[in-house]
């Protein structure tokens, strides 16, 4: 049976295929946040799981682990994995998503300060999945790699793909909620301005307080009608072209 681990990447739809694809699926069991308690599943060799954990490879954001071979090999290992399964972004579309994350994180630099301050980590992920590729080669493990572009034009399609690798079934697309995968940020640069002043407004006591009062955070507020009105007026949009030329 399947031992199928999901590994991410971040930024590349993870959470629309935990939360809306995964569970859907009929003859597999789906495990999002490994535990104890799931050690018997894995151990029962007649039913194929699917363990989705973005951070099996590492984690891309700021201050936190560069990409690592290693980590994801101790993984496969220890959950006796057969397949794993990668979403693979363009990579500079990739850095702009998670630019807007670490805003939405209430991290208040320039496109271009988190590009200095991240630029080493960053780059460790760029040749990531032909490192994957090469390990899951030399291990004898399958792997799939579905670029992410064709999970989002080509959504049944992909979803289809992945549903025959993990050896699921019976999944209805209709039952899925594709709006849960179109969720593309705004990068209008008056948004990143407004997203910027709110963080810097509320990484003090009083914007603490005000916050708990709204009950709203930036992202909330900026992904709503405010956000809409930010990007008509904004004079440009930050693009992946941007992050290709400071990266340069």
């Amino acid at each position: 049976m399947s031992r199928v681990l999901h590994a991410g990447f971040h930024k590349t739809g993870s959470s629309f295929l935990q939360n809306e694809f995964f569970p859907k699926l009929e003859n597999i069991v789906f495990v999002r946040k490994l535990h104890l308690g799931h050690l018997p599943i894995l151990k029962n060799e007649e039913m194929s799981v699917v363990i989705s954990n973005e951070a099996a490879c590492g984690y891309p954001y700021p201050y936190t682990q560069e990409f690592s071979t290693e980590r994801l090999e101790s993984n496969i290992n220890l959950l006796a994995i057969n397949k794993v399964l990668i979403i693979e972004r363009e990579f500079y579309s990739w850095v702009l998503s998670l630019y807007y994350q670490t805003l939405n994180e209430k991290h208040t630099w320039s496109l271009e300060d988190f590009i200095s301050n991240n630029r080493i980590n960053l780059m460790t992920w760029r040749a990531a999945t032909k490192e994957i590729e090469d390990m899951c080669k030399n291990k004898g493990i399958d792997i799939l790699v579905l670029p992410h572009h064709y999970l989002v034009t080509q959504q049944e399609a992909a979803l289809d793909r992945i549903s025959e690798f993990v050896g699921g079934s019976g999944f209805d697309i209709e039952d899925i909620n594709l709006e849960k995968r179109n969720n593309a940020s705004r990068y209008g640069q008056s948004t990143i301005a407004m997203y910027r002043f709110m963080n810097f407004a509320l990484n003090n006591m009083l914007g603490h307080a005000i916050e708990r009062m709204v009950k709203k955070l930036p992202r909330r507020l900026i992904n709503d009608r405010l956000g809409i009105f930010l990007d008509k007026i904004s004079p440009r949009k930050l693009v992946a072209e941007d992050v290709r030329k400071l990266m340069q």
